[in-house]
């Protein structure tokens, strides 16, 4: 996402929710979700989906957390690392083809840690769900899922884990020769839709 960034003209900032929120408003003034192929769809919803998936929870907007999974099934997607917080465990591998990912989300529920997430056992299967949804496809998780965990968010908000050991600053593009064919990363789409960004 930050090659992405760079190209098309955007910061990824986490303190900046205006930018979140206004390329959110674009999105749904230009019935994006029906068809995300204009430019200014996908560069708008690069903007939203790389800052829903990099930012810590404390820092997006509700209407962002809720918003952006209107159009993650119509839009192209970048792939970028969730922020790196210092002294966290390790997040479980994420396992994306074994439904391991909503058995936690169901379980979490189950056990009441949507109201009370103190427990080691709301904490072991709220990263199990972290796992697999920073770690895989956004389509492995059910719609209900997705918008679980950020609903989960809030009583877990003690229990952070880093999905990945690099520490290496996810927001800064690294890659300067990549062409992009395969940008996107494990999603597996191409974002060549930028030719007339403004």
């Amino acid at each position: 996402c930050a090659c992405v960034a760079e190209e098309q003209g955007f910061s990824i900032d986490c303190d900046d929710t205006n930018a979140m929120l206004a390329s959110l408003t674009e999105l749904k003034t230009r019935s994006c979700a029906a068809d995300c192929s204009s430019a200014e769809c996908v560069k708008h919803y690069f903007v939203v989906q790389s800052h829903h998936d990099h930012c810590p929870e404390q820092n997006l907007p509700e209407a962002i957390e809720d918003g952006f999974h209107d159009y993650d099934e119509s839009c192209v997607h970048c792939e970028i690392h969730r922020h790196f917080t210092e002294g966290a465990p390790p997040c479980p591998v994420a396992v994306c083809n074994d439904g391991s990912g909503y058995e936690a989300f169901v379980s979490l529920l189950d056990e009441g840690c949507a109201s009370d997430c103190s427990s080691d056992a709301c904490r072991d299967l709220f990263f199990a769900l972290r796992s697999v949804h920073d770690g895989c496809p956004h389509d492995v998780l059910p719609h209900a899922a997705e918008e679980g965990l950020h609903d989960l968010e809030v009583p877990c908000v003690r229990h952070v884990c880093n999905s990945v050991e690099d520490l290496a600053d996810p927001t800064v593009c690294h890659d300067h020769e990549h062409d992009h064919e395969d940008g996107t990363g494990s999603h597996g789409h191409e974002h060549d839709h930028d030719d007339n960004l403004d």
